[in-house]
């Protein structure tokens, strides 16, 4: 029953691969194929272990539905029942008691009725069938197949690339990441500042930060120029 769906699903599964592989670099060709692998047996086995499952769900829902059937074709043709049983026994009973249920399903509006409830409650069978199969679908293939996926493709991001481009991109960005903390901080420092003396003038003076106005550069060992050269 879900053939169709199995292969469809390792077909768009291996499609997302293809994709997945020609967006790569060229340093981690052989590894994304055998990964891709990997990631293509796990789905096989995943879906048809899976479909399996559910078939066998499917075959036993039908069994019920058919048990549930009858009881309620019983309960509908209880009076032909009684009817029939109550024709005298004798020479000819057998034949009396069928025409009494042939008389009562020739009413077209006792068959309308006993159609329309049967296939109420197999539309209602189904209908909860196929949202359990859904589902599970859902959690075998949509969830524990994808991370499962993930997990093969993750390893990609492990390899520590040593191509040259590769390390100056590491670098600047690594630049740029403490570029942005430092500005960061600033903006917090600055923040706070203001939180501690909102009514300080904006223009700060030496006497701010405690700093003597009799101060020279003397008073400062900042040593001479040869000590830099």
């Amino acid at each position: 029953m879900l053939s169709s769906f199995e292969t469809g699903a390792v077909e768009a599964i291996g499609r997302l691969l293809d994709d997945f592989e020609k967006s790569v670099s060229e340093e981690l060709e052989d590894l994304i194929r055998v990964q891709r692998q990997l990631c293509l047996e796990d789905a096989k086995l995943n879906i048809l272990s899976t479909t399996d499952a559910v078939n066998l769900t499917v075959t036993q829902q039908q069994r019920r539905i058919s048990r549930t059937m009858a009881p309620r074709i019983q309960e509908f043709m209880e009076d032909a029942y009684s009817k029939a049983v109550k024709e005298p026994g004798g020479h000819g009973s057998y034949r009396r008691r069928k025409d009494r249920i042939r008389e009562f399903l020739e009413i077209e509006e006792n068959r309308n009725e006993m159609f329309e409830g049967g296939a109420k409650v197999i539309m209602d069978r189904l209908d909860e069938v196929a949202v359990a199969v859904g589902n599970a679908l859902y959690e075998s293939v949509g969830t524990a197949l994808a991370q499962k996926i993930e997990v093969n493709l993750s390893v990609l991001w492990e390899v520590v690339l040593d191509d040259p481009a590769q390390v100056r991109a590491r670098k600047n960005m690594a630049e740029v990441a403490a570029g942005v903390s430092d500005q960061v901080s600033l903006w917090l420092e600055a923040a706070w500042h203001q939180y501690e003396c909102p009514e300080q003038d904006d223009e700060l003076t030496d006497e701010d930060f405690g700093f003597d106005d009799e101060l020279r550069d003397e008073d400062f060992d900042v040593g001479s120029d040869s000590d830099y050269s």
